[in-house]
């Protein structure tokens, strides 16, 4: 029987689609400008506050993703946090993570 799992993680809709820019190289200060204010949003002050902000965002939904998706995806997320480091994703594999 499949599991029932819901998740609180407290990303807006804005941070998903900011992580996702993320996830497609845009730089964090067009990131900043386009969902954030950085006057407002304490990790949005400075390019790099907001790349670790993103950074830890997506961290989080890899391990929730890692822990709780398809063997498949979590052994592909793990593969590539082994080559590179850290995940390395497509728009597809950032779809799925979320």
């Amino acid at each position: 029987m499949a599991e029932n799992l819901t998740l609180t993680y407290g990303y807006t809709a804005k941070d998903l689609a900011a992580v996702r820019a993320y996830v497609q190289r845009v730089p964090p200060a067009i990131i900043t400008r386009t969902y954030y204010d950085g006057g407002e949003d304490s990790f949005a002050a400075t390019p790099s506050a907001m790349d670790r902000h993103l950074c830890t965002m997506l961290d989080g939904l890899v391990k929730v993703a890692i822990e709780h998706g398809s063997a498949a995806l979590a052994e592909h997320l793990r593969s590539s946090i082994k080559k590179h480091g850290q995940p390395k994703l497509t728009t597809v594999t950032f779809r799925m993570v979320t």
